[in-house]
């Protein structure tokens, strides 16, 4: 157990009184280096990898179903009803960048409980704000496509919304970095 609160326990003197082992800023209790912490982290790698993914194949899947119907009735906007299936695709990326990040600062010698659990959140965060934006993408978009397909003017307030609906995926990853960047600053000293 990577956690360390009972005082009889031959650890606790070793954190809780001198700090030895551990890093500048986080909480005495917890041990460096942790796997439990390099298992949080790991999942939530993967937590923003699929559930940013599946939000972006939902967008993608519902959005294209509306520019198949436009290309039934008006194949001479298809690829301006395109932008939907685009922007769900931007989803993705969102998801891949923030994995990235956490994945690159997953140094295990270095990791503590402490920066797996935030390294979750953030993993949460970027990959289920990324899911909900995907399926207002793909609402939005199937329905204005369709529209599009018989009245030209839904055209502007559709890239409206769509923009409204992607800004939610990229509030989530900036929120994600951001809970990274504190996860970053909790790290165990290298030892030499």
């Amino acid at each position: 157990c990577d956690v360390v609160t009972h005082p009889n326990h031959p650890r606790y003197a070793a954190t809780a009184v001198d700090g030895a082992n551990s890093p500048a800023g986080a909480p005495p209790q917890f041990s460096c280096p942790s796997t439990v912490g390099v298992f949080f982290g790991a999942m939530g790698v993967a937590s923003a990898t699929t559930f940013a993914l599946l939000g972006a194949a939902c967008g993608m899947a519902k959005a294209g179903v509306g520019t198949c119907h436009l290309g039934i009735k008006r194949v001479d906007r298809v690829m301006r009803g395109t932008i939907p299936v685009i922007m769900s695709e931007l989803l993705a990326i969102y998801g891949f960048v923030g994995s990235l990040v956490m994945v690159l600062n997953l140094n295990a010698p270095t990791y503590t409980a402490f920066a797996g659990y935030m390294d979750f959140g953030a993993g949460l965060t970027v990959g289920l704000g990324c899911f909900a934006a995907g399926l207002a993408i793909g609402i939005v978009g199937d329905v204005c496509v369709r529209v599009y397909a018989v009245q030209p003017r839904i055209f502007v307030p559709m890239v409206l919304m769509l923009i409204f609906a992607e800004a939610l995926g990229l509030y989530s990853l900036v929120a994600s970095l951001l809970l990274q960047s504190v996860s970053r600053s909790s790290r165990c000293p290298r030892s030499l």
